[in-house]
């Protein structure tokens, strides 16, 4: 766990023991939200669901509506990333119902961006790029910064994945400069990390490396599995679309992405992996465990019904 993740549990025990000397024993609920959210963002995420999740009554019976229905929305999208769509449509529709009685525009659009990291994870990256896009032109004219970076980030991803990254590239641009004021240090990562391989599709390579390997020391700076699982594959599937792929190395970066989404129970991304990882396997000729990985791709697709895979 990373280090910042244990000053955060510090901090949540110091408020709870505050709120047992004050009679309120709901007091740490919040901090313990929050703490859980930071976990499932950077990759630890049945440790965060579980977090948020156990928190979210005590906030909502402290009448605090709109940090519930922003709890609501991260719980959201964990769930999605975990590729338990059931839950994450269940606390999607908690979210919209406490940001209802909150009356909050900002909150709305943290809604919106539960709701694209929904379709995204699924697969229907077109609806993801038009929802996540408007996310962030909303949140932008709200002066919402943070939710601009998670809204792009988003938008970023479903682009790449349909092989726009010319779409993708000044939203992104801008979402860097904003997330440098933010404190959302996953969210930064992520950017950086999509960046790289927009810039490298892009025909500039030298600053598409330098993207990845910013990305992947940020990431490794504070633990966060799921931006260094992205940032692998992510230069796996850009390296892929060279005239002349070094299927060895695009190979060594699947295997590490695979692992990391495996050991996360990232269960859409894995799936999406592993069919890319059988690309690369039988490029290499290596027929018998490209179809393994096909197999299990495809098995994953079928249960959690993704629709961008067979």
């Amino acid at each position: 766990m990373p280090d910042s993740s244990a000053a955060l549990k510090e901090a949540e025990a110091h408020v709870a023991e505050i709120g047992a000397a004050l009679g309120d024993t709901n007091a740490g609920a919040l901090p313990r939200a929050f703490m859980g959210s930071y976990l499932a963002f950077t990759g630890h995420l049945r440790e965060g669901a579980r977090e948020m999740s156990e928190a979210l009554d005590a906030i909502e019976a402290k009448a605090d509506p709109l940090s519930t229905a922003m709890v609501c929305g991260f719980l959201t999208i964990t769930y999605a990333r975990l590729g338990e769509f059931a839950k994450a449509e269940e606390a999607l529709a908690r979210s919209e119902r406490l940001s209802d009685l909150g009356g909050d525009a900002i909150s709305r659009v943290d809604v919106l961006i539960a709701k694209a990291a929904i379709q995204l994870e699924r697969g229907d990256f077109d609806a993801a790029s038009a929802l996540s896009l408007e996310c962030a032109t909303r949140a932008d004219a709200l002066g919402a910064n943070a939710c601009v970076v998670g809204a792009t980030a988003l938008y970023g991803t479903a682009r790449l994945a349909t092989d726009d990254a010319r779409t993708a590239e000044a939203p992104l641009e801008r979402a860097n400069e904003l997330s440098l004021v933010t404190s959302m240090a996953p969210m930064r990562t992520a950017i950086q990390s999509l960046l790289g391989s927009v810039r490298a599709r892009l025909g500039d390579m030298p600053a598409g490396v330098a993207g990845w390997k910013g990305a992947l020391a940020d990431a490794r700076a504070m633990s966060d599995r799921f931006g260094e699982a992205y940032t692998f594959w992510g230069r796996a599937r850009t390296y892929q679309r060279e005239p002349a792929p070094d299927w060895t190395a695009i190979l060594g970066d699947l295997d590490t992405a695979v692992g990391l989404f495996r050991a996360m129970e990232a269960r859409p991304a894995l799936a999406r992996a592993l069919a890319d990882r059988a690309n690369a396997r039988r490029a290499l000729g290596r027929a018998a465990q490209a179809a393994d990985d096909d197999r299990e791709s495809h098995e994953l697709s079928r249960e959690l019904g993704l629709v961008d895979l067979p």
